[in-house]
């Protein structure tokens, strides 16, 4: 009985499976087709996965993960600061608002705050008692140098060619040279804005230690020294072009981010800021606008604006922008649903 069992067995087995190539015997038949070699199935090689950032204590975002609103009041918030998206509004915000992060003024990390800080925490010369919060252009990984307590970075975003004809226009109310490559009193918007590029991704791609954290593979910008200055790193359009990078930004942005606001939601943005940190953004700041320019009315910079969307260079030099804003745009309806639940 043993012995049908383990025949049936294998009888089975052999049904189960194809006969080879090589077990087909030959049954002299000239016309009937050579046996064929089963086709090689080429994989195309995965590509090499965007290093992830050692963002060390940072927080997720706080409404779509179900933050506990005394983990993120205890936190260091790192406002990343992206140009002409309301950002001196809120670095004065932040400011008005010291009194409850332990009456600190809000550390500036612009290139050489960055750089001061960054060898200070190397040097183990300060602790995140030193600067309760952070605001600035190159805030982005500073999480990374704060092991004792826990870190929220917060952005806010804007329409990319709303926030481009505001520096444009802004850059033309200034006098001498604005750091940007092209000279914007001479030159049209169209061309000018082609140079600066996706601005967003490059701040999100700002290393600590004053160079990217891309690998070889996946450098699109020059590597930069600490003694390097930075200010040129809007200046590198091809760095948006890298798919690796922008993809990493949209599938990590509600885990790098505590918390996304939009400019032109400003009192949806401090209501939510509020929520999370159970402090007074709103009252504090729901009537401070800065930074308005003057030199064209809104229908000069409607006109620039739709110049903009219409030409096909410009739009390709903003794709990774314009798609971090949409993600952005999404993250933030999110926020906005998951707040309005909470008080339903």
């Amino acid at each position: 009985m043993g012995d049908a069992a383990i025949n049936n067995r294998e009888i089975h087995n052999f049904a189960a499976r194809p006969p080879s190539v090589d077990s087909v015997q030959d049954d002299g038949d000239p016309n009937k087709d050579p046996p064929q070699e089963p086709p090689q199935v080429i994989q195309e090689p995965e590509p090499t996965p965007v290093p992830q950032p050692k963002d060390g204590n940072s927080l997720p975002n706080f409404y779509l993960y179900d933050g506990e609103v005394s983990v993120y009041q205890q936190s260091v918030p790192v406002f990343v600061h992206i140009e002409r998206s309301g950002g001196t509004t809120m670095k004065s915000c932040f400011n008005k608002t010291t009194l409850y992060f332990g009456n600190k003024i809000a550390k500036l990390l612009d290139l050489e705050g960055r750089k001061d800080v960054a060898t200070l925490f190397k040097n183990a010369k300060i602790t995140s008692k030193a600067y309760r919060l952070y605001v600035g252009d190159y805030a982005y990984g500073i999480c990374e140098n704060i092991p004792d307590r826990k870190c929220a970075y917060i952005t806010i975003l804007r329409d990319p060619y709303e926030r481009l004809v505001s520096a444009y226009f802004d850059c033309r109310e200034s006098e001498g040279k604005s750091g940007y490559e092209l000279d914007c009193h001479t030159t049209d918007i169209q061309d000018w804005v082609l140079p600066i590029s996706s601005m967003s991704l490059e701040r999100f791609f700002t290393h600590m230690k004053c160079t990217p954290f891309i690998d070889k593979e996946h450098w699109f910008i020059p590597r930069y020294e600490c003694d390097v200055n930075l200010s040129n790193m809007n200046t590198q359009p091809v760095f948006s072009a890298n798919e690796h990078l922008v993809q990493y930004v949209l599938d990590n942005m509600d885990k790098m981010f505590a918390l996304i606001g939009l400019t032109e939601e400003y009192i949806m943005t401090l209501q939510l800021l509020q929520n999370t940190y159970n402090f007074p953004f709103y009252e504090e700041c729901k009537e401070l606008v800065e930074n308005k320019g003057t030199f064209a009315d809104n229908s000069v910079k409607e006109q620039a604006k739709q110049a903009l969307m219409s030409n096909e260079k410009v739009q390709q030099a903003l794709s990774a922008d314009l798609r971090i804003y949409e993600k952005g745009k999404e993250i933030f309806e999110k926020q906005k649903q998951k707040l309005a639940s909470m008080f339903s």
